[in-house]
Order: C-alpha cells, then sequence, then structure tokens
C-alpha cells in the first residue's frame, strides 16, 4: 500500500480508502455487522487506514455505520484515520435537506464522537451543503470559525467538505481556503475535476482531494449490470434503466487499455484516481473479503503514466455518460 498526505493536514493515507457508507446497511443492501467486522479487519491487515463514513450511513441517523467502525479500531484507535461526516439529514430520492446552524452541528458532532467510541476526529466534513449554503458567506464564516474551534478542543484533528458536484468544489477550494480537503466524484467516465482544473488548484492550495465513486457504485467493476435486483432502499433505484445500463457497458469501452496489464478493470479504475498527486485516496465501498482483496490490490501498482491518463480522458470526451433525464441531478 502507498500513502500520501492529506494536502496541507498531518495525515498520511493509504491511496485506497475505505467508503463506509455501505456498511450501513441501506445504501447497497443489508449487510450484517459481523461481515462488515471481518471486511473492516481484513482491509487494515492490507495496510488500509484512511476510513470515510457519515452520521447518515445506517437507517436513519442511528449511525450504524460509525458504531462499526468505533466498536473495530477502539483498540487501535491511533493507527487509523476516521473521517466522518454531518450537517445533511436522513432522506430518500434526490432532495437533500440540511441543516448547519451551530447547535445542530455541535449536537451531531458529539453523537458522532461518541459511536465512533473515540474522544477526537481525524477529518470532520460538511455533508453536501447546497449551493444556497457555500453563497451564503455569513453562514459559512459561522461555521469555519465553529469547526476552527472544535479543532482547537481537540474533538476534530482537521475538517473539509464533501461537496455535491466537482462544480461546488470549485466554488469552494475558490471561496474558503480554511478547509483542508473536498471529497467529490471522480473516475473514468465522471473527469470534470479535470476539466475544471480542480485539481491544479487543489495542488496549488495544498487542498486534499478525496475522490468518491471511484467504480461508480459497483458498475465499472464490469460484475453488475443495469438488470441487478435492488433490495430495500438500495440509492441506486433512483436512476433509470438507461442510466444503469450506461454505466454497467462503461467497462467495456476502456478494456482494450487494460489488454496488456495484469489487473482488473476494478484495479484499472482505482489506480486511474491515484495517478493524480492531488488526489489522496480514493474511497470504494467493499462489502465482501473478495471486494477488499481485489481493490486493495490496485495500491501496488506504478501510477499510470501521463499518455495513458490522457487516452482515458478522450475516451471519455468521446462518449456520453449521463442520460438526460438525470442530468439535473449530477
Amino acid at each position: 500500500m502507498k500513502y500520501r498526505k492529506l494536502g496541507r493536514a498531518d495525515l498520511l493515507c493509504s491511496v485506497i480508502g475505505f467508503g463506509c457508507w455501505g456498511l450501513g446497511g441501506v445504501a447497497y443492501g443489508p449487510i450484517s455487522e459481523n461481515t462488515s467486522k471481518k471486511v473492516l479487519d481484513k482491509s487494515f491487515d492490507k495496510g488500509l487506514n484512511f476510513y470515510d463514513t457519515s452520521d447518515l450511513y445506517g437507517f436513519g441517523d442511528d449511525g450504524r455505520s460509525e458504531k462499526i467502525l468505533g466498536s473495530v479500531f477502539k483498540k487501535k484507535r491511533d493507527k487509523v484515520i476516521l473521517a466522518s461526516k454531518f450537517g445533511l439529514l436522513p432522506h430518500d430520492g434526490w432532495f437533500m435537506p440540511e441543516r448547519y446552524n451551530l447547535s445542530y452541528l455541535n449536537i451531531a458532532l458529539e453523537k458522532s464522537l461518541r459511536r465512533l467510541s473515540t474522544d477526537y476526529i481525524d477529518l470532520i466534513q460538511l455533508h453536501s451543503p447546497s449551493m444556497a449554503t457555500l453563497k451564503n458567506k455569513n453562514k459559512m464564516l459561522e461555521i469555519i470559525s465553529f469547526l476552527k474551534k472544535k479543532k482547537k478542543e481537540g474533538k476534530i484533528r482537521y475538517f473539509g467538505v464533501s461537496v455535491r458536484s466537482p462544480k461546488d468544489a470549485l466554488f469552494v477550494v475558490k471561496n474558503y481556503k480554511s478547509f483542508y480537503s473536498i471529497q467529490t466524484n471522480f473516475n473514468i467516465i465522471d473527469q470534470r475535476i479535470i476539466e475544471n482544473n480542480l485539481i491544479e488548484k487543489c495542488n496549488k492550495l495544498k487542498v486534499g482531494i478525496i475522490a468518491r465513486t471511484p467504480l461508480v457504485y459497483g458498475y465499472l467493476t464490469g460484475k453488475i449490470n443495469e438488470q441487478k435486483k435492488l433490495l430495500g432502499k438500495d440509492h441506486r433505484k433512483k436512476w433509470n434503466k438507461k442510466q444503469l445500463k450506461i454505466w454497467a457497458n462503461a467497462p467495456k469501452i476502456f478494456e482494450k487499455l487494460i489488454k496488456n496489464k495484469k489487473m482488473t478493470i476494478t484495479q484499472f479504475c482505482l489506480l486511474f484516481c491515484t495517478s493524480f498527486q492531488s488526489v489522496t485516496t480514493t474511497i470504494p465501498g467493499m462489502m465482501s473479503l473478495r471486494h477488499v482483496n481485489e481493490n486493495l490490490q490496485a495500491g501496488k501498482f506504478n501510477k499510470l503514466t501521463k499518455k495513458e491518463t490522457d487516452e482515458i480522458f478522450e475516451l471519455y470526451k468521446s462518449h456520453s455518460w449521463i442520460n438526460l433525464t438525470n442530468k439535473k441531478n449530477v
């Protein structure tokens, strides 16, 4: 496993991190607590140290994902980097209610600390703030002041923003210099952070990038298709079948680029994300030991060359990846 510093923060993160949304048992279907713990233990044993969660990852606001992380890492707290989020309220579908008043954030932070069985969180992130909130400078400066206070108190070590879109990410780094990290979508079929120069901007400002959706909800693994039965409140249900088919067919378009490489399409997708130095870590979800074994092998490969990433970019630009009925939502 390789490690990188998160921008100007004193956090050395594994380049392959762990997106813990699925461990809540809702977003990607059910998963037992026992399986979750085995997957976390295995990832840690293989050198992964960055775990990204939220107070919303579970049933409603029960914080199931945080509780499991707290249980697994309580006795080795100093060996892992725990990143969580707050400010977003429970929801289904596209509407994303939020609450960013300081009294709520304070209560939410204390609850996360208890669930994570720790007295500090390495990285707390604003969870998908709306553009209306981001443009409210007085509100944002108030939130930043609150975060600085909690950092001084030792409740958090660093703070960042997990944005709704790459466009929002660029707005944050241009207007608020205090944040240490930006979490945003980035993968071989969503290269908007290259197109809008966010990568270069973050590199200049020493802001770490956390790349989420590196496998586009599992569809870039080549192992699932648009006919997959989605159980319970699996969040992928909100996307229409045309969109799911576009995602499911995407791996075939890039297969020729890995023809002579001894890696899977999954590993290729993860390697792509980590081939940009400003991307500190990418956070695929993992729901089984097989996922852990395959994903973490990507950490052993050397970065793709600029020629290779340019070739991927050209393939990306030559195709359409968003079904128009969903375009307003991404």
